[in-house]
């Protein structure tokens, strides 16, 4: 009778061992484990940048092709569902599960974003980019800042570099003293003080009317911003240089992305990958081939000399301090170590 018992016991361990050994090398699948899940999605960004909608849009395609039978993205662009100051509290609040925002308008509510905004802290895009990546340092460090506040960054495309778009010439930095210029953020801001500048909060949509009325000499932007609200058309200088870069995330909540299963995680993350991949890569394309030929027609590109650049980065330099400032000063010098020690 023991004999049975142990025969049997140890026959059930065995199927069992198997099992176990069967699951881990082919792994768990969730699909068919849960309902495909239903998801909202947001961003005040409009289809008229060329540069960044596309792929947008390609991050809800690639999860809604992939996610069939997990997840699944409804997606509302254009401020149809979320306008710029909604979108925070929207996705709080449950209006909807995703966001696609730009960081430089949340710079206040999480800090630690002002690290790339910072003025030529980057000598080129492309390590910007892979500073953006999901899983690099930076990536992880941003989103254990972001858990203090119940916020998860899946994903960060890399915008291009913000230049000085103006009405007059600008070389040096006495060239800016009392111009009114806009800009999107609180260390853009900060920039444009250390330069003399009086900057200007106001919607993109609203800069090309207040150019033409004198409101404001100019803005500090990114291209697409200029190539999608038609500002080509009142902007007459573009002095070239990385006086500032932000990124566009895609947010949900740290609550939101635990309760998620593993599978949908799994999309989520590799629809975020392409995104910042395309972005990087698409977007810049699209900026050289379409948009500055278009400005290299109607506006004068000034690009600066060594010793030009020299100068800015001396004039913008307290910029750093002030960060500093803002946010938990170890964090921030973490955060200056992973961008400036290559």
């Amino acid at each position: 009778m023991r004999d049975s018992k142990l025969k049997r016991f140890c026959l059930l361990f065995l199927v069992g061992a198997i099992c176990f050994i069967l699951v881990g090398q082919t792994g768990i699948s969730y699909a068919g484990t849960h309902k495909e899940l239903k998801l909202v999605m947001s961003t005040y960004i409009p289809a008229s940048y060329k540069d960044i909608h596309p792929w947008q849009q390609g991050f809800v395609d690639y999860v809604n092709k992939h996610g069939k039978g997990i997840v699944q993205i409804d997606f509302y662009h254009s401020s149809t569902l979320l306008k710029l100051r909604e979108a925070i509290p929207g996705l709080q609040a449950g209006t909807a599960d995703i966001i696609l925002h730009q960081d430089s308008a949340i710079q206040g509510t999480y800090p630690i974003f002002g690290v790339t905004e910072l003025p030529f802290i980057y000598d080129n895009y492309d390590d910007y980019v892979m500073d953006c990546r999901i899983g690099s340092p930076l990536f992880n460090l941003i989103n254990k800042e972001l858990k203090k506040k119940n916020m998860f960054m899946i994903a960060a495309a890399a915008n291009p570099f913000e230049h000085i778009w103006t009405l007059k010439p600008v070389r040096k930095p006495e060239d800016m003293k009392g111009l009114k210029l806009r800009c999107s953020g609180r260390i853009e801001s900060l920039t444009l003080k250390a330069l003399g500048t009086a900057p200007v909060s106001m919607p993109s949509a609203e800069v090309f009317m207040a150019m033409k009325r004198g409101t404001v000499d100019g803005l500090m932007s990114y291209p697409g911003t200029v190539g999608g609200r038609r500002l080509d058309d009142v902007v007459k200088y573009c002095t070239l240089g990385n006086f500032g870069a932000y990124m566009t995330p895609i947010f949900t909540t740290r609550d939101r992305w635990d309760s998620w299963p593993q599978d949908v995680k799994d999309v989520m993350i590799e629809a975020g990958r392409e995104y910042n991949f395309r972005n990087a890569l698409n977007g810049r394309i699209y900026l050289l081939e379409t948009y500055f030929p278009r400005f290299n027609r109607k506006i004068e590109m000034i690009k600066l000399t060594k010793e030009e650049i020299a100068a800015f980065k001396k004039a913008t330099k307290p910029v750093y301090d002030t960060w500093l400032k803002q946010v938990d000063k170890k964090v921030g010098e973490k955060a200056l170590a992973i961008v400036q020690n290559r």
